[in-house]
């Protein structure tokens, strides 16, 4: 289960995400990343601080969403961390430092 909360404080628009991203829920990821680029914010930020699980539908879904604008990954767990090492992400969907 993912549960997605969208706010926007002026320039920012920050996803607060909190569960499992995977197959069954990227596509709610993708639609709340859309949500947040819709407001008009310069800068979009997402507190992985409550994500459990991340598998490579939902790396795909941030991937896709970095390319359109860019993104920051905030709070991220070190299990969560340690996937987006592993396959070389860290630096480019601008993870906040460990």
């Amino acid at each position: 289960m993912l549960n997605l909360d969208v706010t926007t404080a002026g320039p920012t628009a920050t996803i607060t995400v909190v569960g499992e991203i995977d197959l069954s829920s990227s596509a709610e990821l993708a639609t709340s990343l859309d949500e947040a680029r819709a407001t008009g914010a310069e800068q979009v930020e997402l507190d992985f601080a409550g994500v459990t699980f991340l598998d490579s539908f939902g790396l795909r879904t941030l991937i896709e969403a970095h390319t359109q604008a860019p993104i920051i990954i905030v709070g991220t767990p070190p299990n969560i961390r340690r996937i987006f090492d592993i396959v070389g992400l860290s630096e480019v969907l601008g993870l906040d430092p460990a």
